[in-house]
């Protein structure tokens, strides 16, 4: 029998639990970083500039690498947490493929009225081509 229970005066003195901890990390500032080099690198080659290639690459280049690092390791991360391989094809999917399908519908979208090729050919060849590659 459980008869014994707090009353409401003793649940209000009880102590408050922490907060859950918040990991911090610095990726979203390395993504900025990254992204800042991005900005550059389109900037300097959208004006018909010379990119500097400080590391014998080009500042977009070590933005894709620093985006790829941070990547592997995040996705390493994730199947460390939960070694389950149909789990993690699923957040993987899950993760990407809502994103790439509003993408590519909506790249779709924009292009159909600036484009020149009949409806026919355009759905069929066109979006074809351009997902597919």
């Amino acid at each position: 029998m459980d008869t014994l229970r707090a009353s409401p005066a003793l649940t209000a003195l009880a102590p408050v639990r922490d907060q859950p901890k918040v990991e911090t990390n610095n990726f979203d500032a390395v993504r900025l970083f990254a992204a800042f080099l991005v900005l550059g690198s389109h900037h300097l080659f959208l004006s018909g500039m010379t990119q500097p290639k400080p590391t014998g690459n080009t500042l977009g280049e070590v933005a894709v690498m620093i985006f790829f690092v941070i990547s592997g390791y995040l996705i390493s991360q994730s199947w460390y947490r939960d070694p389950h391989i149909v789990r993690f094809i699923m957040r993987r999917i899950l993760r990407l493929w809502p994103a790439l399908a509003a993408a590519t519908v909506l790249i779709a979208l924009v292009c159909l009225p600036i484009t020149t090729l009949p409806w026919r050919l355009f759905a069929s060849d066109a979006l074809h081509h351009f997902v597919a590659r």
